[in-house]
């Protein structure tokens, strides 16, 4: 069966946290869980950190696996082997052994998308022997089915609210259970967070007997530069200074370097000897990571900044970066039900010359005009007349319509972001085998 048609079949079955359905379909594959991995968690940047440490990990010499979810563009960019995506056919062929197998343990009726798609990740990176695996978690830690493997070095990247129903309600809950991805007696590398997140982590690392780095304490300095798309980074740790030309623009990736350089720090004292300052240098600056700021254009020339903000903090994030830009923008929003649409357009939206409302091509999409009532209706009483008188004029349209904007002949650029989903719509439609604007596009994979 092909893998679109099985995966298709089990996404309406959504999320479910719990590592005992996934535990079963590894029984069928006792080596993948021998695989050398790096496990990434984090609520936002554990895709961009995941990326820059492969790419590193593959400058130096060595063999790689990547994980990583959801898909921008199509479901063969989550699994990759040296930097390649597997075929349609490789897929589908993991796929079909792992369906299998869901069928021999009695849970061909209760597996999900992200299960069997990890089962088939770790599988693929059995088979061909990867030197390190790096796996980005997907939802939470403790519960998340990449919580299976057993971590050469475990890392969670940010702590914000996200996903609260199903995490906890707090930073401290939400850390916590991030936190479950931390080792006895290895490493466990936290990024920079709010204090009580930090807190959390580090007394969690502490409870399993990890050995904790906290990468706020790890890190001497950093500074960077950035020019058309790219960054000169500087990051100083304990142990060395690195200069990076990074090909990610925006702050934000300057700590996610410097995460992944904490990484292959780590790395270097467990025999991955190949991982030196010329290595990090290299690989960190050949790294692609489309839909995080990347600049296309349309057909006009129009540039159109791709971001993959799809919650608060990563439209917080957006917006400062936009605001370096000094100049206008239009903005083109989408997002799911389950996000903070209101408090990500607030952030995004008073910047904007206008916005453009759309619903990407998901089921579980945003209705934009529903959502423009519940704000007219202000149920949750947070004021939003305000920010609405703080917006510019807000147009909805169908998707196709809204990316005819992308092609209109305009020097203002098109930001799109809300939701990946929308972002790799856009993108397929922008011509994705051109280069970007002012950087390298390279092929994908936050």
């Amino acid at each position: 069966m092909r893998a679109e048609d099985y995966l298709g079949e089990l996404a309406p079955r959504g999320i479910r946290l719990g590592l005992d359905v996934t535990r079963q379909l590894m029984e069928a594959f006792p080596e993948a869980l021998k695989v050398p991995a790096v496990l990434i968690a984090g609520t936002n940047g554990k895709g961009s950190t995941s990326a820059i440490l492969e790419s590193i990990l593959r400058a130096a010499g060595y063999k790689t696996g990547l994980y990583t979810s959801p898909h921008l563009e199509n479901v063969e960019e989550q699994i990759r082997l040296h930097g390649e995506p597997l075929t349609s056919d490789e897929l589908s062929d993991a796929l079909d052994e792992v369906r299998g197998a869901a069928e021999r343990a009695g849970v061909a009726d209760e597996v999900t998308v992200f299960e069997v798609m990890t089962v088939a990740a770790l599988r693929t990176f059995a088979r061909a022997g990867v030197d390190l695996a790096v796996v980005e978690a997907g939802l939470g830690g403790a519960r998340d089915a990449t919580n299976v493997l057993n971590p050469l070095v475990s890392v969670v990247t940010t702590v914000s609210r996200d996903h609260e129903a199903l995490l906890g309600t707090t930073l401290g809950k939400i850390a916590r259970d991030k936190a479950g991805v931390f080792r006895a007696e290895r490493p466990a590398i936290w990024g920079w967070a709010h204090t009580q997140a930090e807190t959390m982590l580090e007394n969690c690392a502490y409870d399993v007997g990890a050995l904790p780095i906290a990468a706020r304490m790890e890190t001497r300095s950093i500074s960077r530069e950035e020019v058309d798309g790219r960054q000169e980074i500087h990051v100083e740790t304990r142990l060395e200074k690195y200069n990076v030309n990074l090909p990610l623009a925006g702050g934000h990736q300057a700590y996610n370097l410097a995460l992944a350089i904490l990484v292959t720090e780590s790395l270097t004292k467990r025999g991955f000897e190949n991982l030196d300052v010329e290595a990090v240098e290299k690989g960190a600056s050949t790294c692609v990571w489309p839909g995080r700021l990347e600049t296309l254009r349309g057909e006009s020339g129009r540039p159109v900044i791709l971001d993959a903000a799809h919650n608060s903090l990563g439209a917080k994030t957006l917006a400062i970066w936009l605001s370096e830009q000094k100049e206008p923008y239009d903005l083109l929003f989408g997002s799911l039900r389950s996000k903070d649409a209101f408090t990500m357009l607030s952030r995004l939206g008073p910047q904007a010359r206008q916005i453009i409302l759309t619903a990407p091509l998901d089921p579980r999409a945003l209705d934009p005009m529903e959502f423009l009532e519940e704000v007219r209706e202000d149920p949750r009483g947070i004021g939003p007349r305000r920010l609405w008188d703080q917006l510019p004029p807000i147009e909805v349209e169908d998707l196709e319509k809204a990316i005819r904007r992308a092609h209109h002949e305009e020097t203002v650029p098109l930001v799109v972001a809300g939701s990946l989903r929308l972002v790799g719509d856009v993108r397929q439609r922008l011509q994705p085998s051109q280069e970007p604007a002012g950087g390298d596009a390279g092929e994908p994979s936050e």
